[in-house]
């Protein structure tokens, strides 16, 4: 498949049904090839870098509505 096909494959995966889309990403991303290309890559290992902080930030944020002082 060329590079623009993958793109126009990817583009309608995600705009169409984002669910799928992660699902199709975490797949290729557990082939240690796969994640190793897409880390070298600086716009893709800020993308998910910011996925992790604000993932991250969520759960602590969750967690203090559940532990109150005594």
């Amino acid at each position: 498949m060329s590079d623009t096909a993958a793109k126009q494959v990817v583009n309608k995966v995600q705009f169409e049904d984002p669910d799928t889309a992660a699902e199709v990403v975490a797949e290729l991303l557990r082939r240690p090839a796969v994640a190793r290309q897409t880390m070298a890559d600086p716009g893709a290992r800020d993308a998910v870098n910011t996925a992790q902080f604000d993932n991250s930030r969520q759960f602590h944020e969750g967690l203090r509505g559940h532990f109150r002082p005594m």
